[in-house]
């Protein structure tokens, strides 16, 4: 049994190879990076400050928020199950995947009410 955002031997293998090249590693922390900032300054809720490749965000009501993000495109990490009821992770993409995923949520929040802007 396995959790759905698991990766795969595929996947793992990648990574390490992925791992290998100087120039890809510093490429994706500082695409990680823009993204980190983008989705902390331009997302329509409170975020947590994050040093990985996702942000956690507090949406108000997370199962909700993950549904209708879904409903339009985008898959969050619904946080209830780490006791955090109230919070979605929200992973980094390219440049063009994270605008259009804040983009997104951000549409998903003033929907539904929530959000700092809605």
């Amino acid at each position: 049994m396995n959790t759905p955002f698991a990766a795969n031997e595929l996947a793992c293998r990648a990574a390490l190879a992925a791992l290998d090249d100087e120039d890809h590693v510093a490429d994706a922390v500082e695409t990680a990076r823009w993204a980190r900032e983008y989705i902390r300054e331009e997302l329509d809720a409170p975020t947590v400050e994050s040093a990985g490749n996702f942000v956690l965000a507090d949406v108000g009501d997370a199962e909700r928020v993950a549904e209708a993000a879904q409903e339009r495109g985008v898959i969050l990490r619904d946080c209830t199950s780490f006791g955090l009821p109230e919070h979605v992770r929200i992973s980094t993409g390219t440049r063009e995947q994270t605008r259009e995923a804040v983009a997104r949520v951000n549409d998903a929040l003033a929907d539904l009410g929530l959000g700092v802007r809605a």
